[in-house]
């Protein structure tokens, strides 16, 4: 069985099919999705075709009700953000991001972030700056990919100086705190 590709037709994308210059950007802009999934965890990578997961700035959303003639909207949008927070902006879109797990005693698994691919809650709170949400995503990307590569070192450096493997040595722990807490930071985003 075959779906009715008439029922199915996008005149939107057949016009940027047509057009060579906005096909050459699309083809691009998928190429790079594909890279940046390529650099991020295997977990992810079902979500190829998902737009990054990117919020979008107030004035934004407010400019793009007004347009849409959602004035309610619109008007909500700030007064909910000051009095609940509920549409504040997280730092990197934190509520997209996949690995805040925790252990069944309560404590972090301490991740490297993979940000901007989990849905977000509120749909008409998506950017809609394509091309400024790739160039996020893809910044994600390779930053994950990088510090992918360093991390292992790091976590035997931390290890070398923890205080419960080594003996006889003292003013490890403040070491062993501060090298922990610059990868929290640094490393893991918290």
């Amino acid at each position: 069985m075959q779906a009715k590709k008439s029922l199915y037709k996008n005149k939107d994308f057949e016009k940027i099919k047509n057009d060579s210059k906005l096909k050459d950007l699309y083809d691009a802009m998928v190429a790079l999705k594909t890279e940046a999934d390529a650099m991020i965890p295997q977990r992810a990578i079902n979500r190829e075709m998902l737009l990054p997961q990117v919020t979008g700035r107030a004035l934004s959303i407010i400019g793009s009700s007004l347009r849409n003639g959602e004035i309610w909207t619109a008007i909500k949008y700030p007064f909910k953000n000051v009095l609940t927070a509920e549409y504040a902006e997280k730092s990197d879109d934190i509520e997209t991001n996949m690995d805040m797990t925790r252990r069944p005693d309560g404590s972090k698994v301490e991740n490297i972030p993979v940000r901007f691919v989990d849905r977000l809650k509120d749909r008409s709170l998506q950017s809609t700056d394509i091309i400024g949400s790739l160039v996020m995503y893809y910044d994600m990307a390779v930053n994950y990919k990088m510090k992918s590569e360093i991390l292992p070192t790091l976590e035997v450096v931390k290890e070398t100086v923890n205080p419960r493997y080594a003996t006889g040595t003292s003013g490890l722990k403040s070491q062993y705190d501060k090298i922990s807490d610059m990868l929290s930071q640094r490393m893991y985003g918290h």
